[in-house]
């Protein structure tokens, strides 16, 4: 969380700076909900759930919130008596069979009297109710024979029936196999389950409730991709079981993911190029930014003899001074930071280091470390920050710096604890330091209860009230103010008085103008909102974010998937290492062009920067591949599904 700054889209917050994620529940209930830890903005607030939950996995399809749709229990753990009817069935499954008074339904076997009068299809009808008795009687062995006899005698071209009879012999198999301690009849059930629910698969493609039993035995047996396969097609064909299968579908991924990533990268991905948007994101997060501020630089290595105006210093010895500065190995690392080539500035601080001007060591030590952070080398970043610390006659701010980016680099790495002993630290230096309280926000709201969210509040309350003229202390209180207020008229225009505000203190600060656009867009203000993104833009043309955010709200809020890729193209020619840029792309495009969608996620793989952000980016591309996979084998258009389910679907 580089940055208590919190963009969003529709529900989702996404903390700018290391493109982790918050996903909030809805705007009345916000302040009860959990946030879930997510590395990457993707498809915020899309029609199409790019759904995370903690590991980076992802699922693909609209989700909704119709919960009357949704039964309670575990897609994959249930085990429901046999129910007729459900999505991908024949119309006849759904008829319910009473049996004749005469009817003999002693344990034992299947057969009953009075049928020589029934059709095969009736008799087999009879069969299965007779089952379907048995089996709510937990006398599964009597139903599994009711349902052998209702297929032996049910007519070939009656595969509605037979697939039917196939998924309720599946159905008992699956109940012994959940009675059974582990061992081989436990395994041998599990088998049938898989059997009789791929003849129910074989004779009607869409019986959705044979994908999911399928799925429960594949799982016993750690068929990873083979659950995947029917949980998709679960959800495919029923957008209600979305939100019951994500979870499953996020642990199985990432188990698929992990041991791909391995096998392509045996060493570790290798960075090969920053994204400047993900740098000037991390960078911005802070208060402090002196150590690369090239005039506060020239004062501290030429002292008074920089001023100008000061008649007491001899021409000559401004002019070596001038020359001298220049030439300095630290000063070429600023510049070639702030013109966005990154490849060289750690070694010219390392020169700067070990045979520069002494004054400027803590400079170098300070923007080493932070560009060590950034090429993912946390150790290195750790012990050049601490070097600072244990440097004498150097201000409190530089050190206090030195200890938020060490807070910053284990919050990245969920250590908590140890981020927080670093912001205790910093107090003990200057209570009175804001971005001391801004940082500490972010750490609570790690912590995702009701409790540390209040905490965060509290803390960037107190931020605001030491810095009024911070600009993240200001967007961060105004925005979480709006978010946990939302449902408030009073709260809502109390925090669009504070951007309003701050709009006006802050009006070169580009952060500003996107947080108050995300703001407007969550009160759907679209018309606005693009106006106020267009001006971020304007103040800052070479961030990569700001793009994708304008275009999602093209998607979102005037549903032109034409004018959003247009615009998130445009980031690509500003930041082509952006990962967001990719993923966001990848996402728009699933919903017209598949190929093309997993194109732009290859590319995201490719320019990923942090473990997560890979197994992010090969999770969206797996899900990707079997979606297709999927709807190629069941015949359908994923577009078509998609488009039919908008109508039904809640929007996030």
């Amino acid at each position: 969380l580089p940055q208590a700054v919190v963009h969003t889209c529709c529900n989702k917050l996404v903390v700018k700076g290391t493109t982790i994620v918050r996903e909030m529940s809805d705007v009345a209930t916000e302040t009860s909900a959990g946030w879930q830890r997510w590395q990457i903005a993707l498809a915020i607030g899309l029609p199409i759930s790019v759904v995370t939950i903690a590991t980076g996995c992802v699922v693909y399809y609209y989700w909704t919130k119709e919960t009357s749709a949704v039964r309670s229990h575990d897609p994959v753990r249930s085990h429901d008596p046999v129910k007729e009817g459900s999505a991908g069935t024949s119309s006849q499954d759904a008829a319910t069979v009473t049996v004749p008074s005469g009817a003999n339904v002693q344990d034992g076997g299947g057969s009953q009297d009075a049928t020589d009068t029934k059709t095969p299809l009736e008799q087999a009808e009879q069969f299965k109710g007779t089952g379907n008795k048995y089996f709510k009687g937990k006398k599964y062995d009597s139903a599994l024979r009711c349902y052998q006899d209702a297929i032996k005698v049910c007519p070939t071209d009656q595969q509605g029936y037979l697939a039917t009879y196939n998924q309720n012999m599946a159905a008992c198999y699956e109940l012994m196999a959940v009675s059974e301690e582990q061992g081989s009849v436990k395994a041998s059930n599990y088998q049938e389950v898989i059997n009789f629910a791929t003849k129910a698969l074989h004779l009607n493609k869409k019986y959705v409730k044979a994908y999911q039993r399928r799925a429960r035995a594949r799982e016993y047996f750690k068929l990873h991709s083979e659950v995947l396969y029917d949980l998709t097609a679960t959800m495919l064909l029923d957008p209600s079981q979305v939100e019951k299968c994500q979870e499953k579908c996020n642990e199985v991924v990432r188990v698929l993911v992990v041991d791909q990533i391995k096998q392509d990268y045996p060493d570790g991905k290798k960075l090969t190029n920053l994204s400047h948007t993900f740098v000037v994101n991390y960078h911005e997060s802070f208060c402090y930014h002196g150590y690369v501020d090239e005039e506060e630089l020239k004062k501290l290595v030429n002292g008074s003899c920089d001023d100008s105006e000061d008649d007491s210093c001899d021409p000559v010895e401004k002019v070596k001074s001038q020359e001298k500065f220049e030439q300095e190995p630290y000063i070429k690392a600023v510049r070639e930071f702030h013109s966005g080539h990154y490849d060289n500035i750690i070694s010219l601080c390392t020169e700067a280091i070990t045979s520069g001007n002494s004054v400027l060591v803590a400079m170098a030590l300070l923007l080493r470390g932070e560009m060590q952070f950034l090429w993912q080398r946390r150790d290195e970043a750790l012990q050049d920050l601490l070097k600072v610390l244990d440097m004498s006659n150097i201000n409190s701010e530089v050190k206090i710096h030195a200890l938020l980016q060490r807070a910053y680099i284990f919050c990245d790495a969920m250590e908590t604890s140890k981020a927080q002993e670093e912001c205790d630290k910093a107090i003990q230096l200057n209570s009175r330091y804001g971005d001391i309280y801004v940082q500490m926000a972010k750490i609570s709201m790690l912590a995702g209860s009701p409790e540390k969210m209040y905490q965060s509040m509290q803390q960037l309350e107190m931020a605001y009230q030491l810095s009024p003229n911070y600009h993240n202390a200001v967007t961060n209180l105004a925005y979480m103010k709006f978010r946990f207020g939302a449902n408030s008229m009073q709260t809502i225009e109390a925090s669009r008085q504070l951007f309003v505000d701050a709009l006006s203190t802050f009006p070169k600060q580009a952060e500003v103008f996107v947080m108050y656009g995300q703001m407007l867009q969550d009160c759907m203000q679209i018309d606005e909102a693009i106006r106020i993104f267009q001006k971020a833009i304007d103040l800052q043309p070479d961030v990569a974010s700001t793009y994708v955010y304008l275009g999602l709200l093209h998607f979102m809020g005037r549903k032109d998937i034409n004018v959003a890729v247009e615009t998130i193209n445009k980031a690509v020619a500003v930041d082509p290492y952006c990962m967001l840029v990719y993923m966001t792309l990848g996402s728009l495009e699933l919903q017209r062009d598949v190929p093309k969608a997993i194109k732009m996620l290859n590319k995201a793989i490719e320019v990923s920067h942090t473990d997560t952000d890979l197994l992010q980016a090969y999770s969206v591309r797996e899900m990707a591949r079997l979606q297709q996979t999927v709807c190629e084998d069941l015949g359908i258009d994923p577009i078509e599904v998609m488009t039919a389910s908008q109508t039904a679907m809640t929007s996030f």
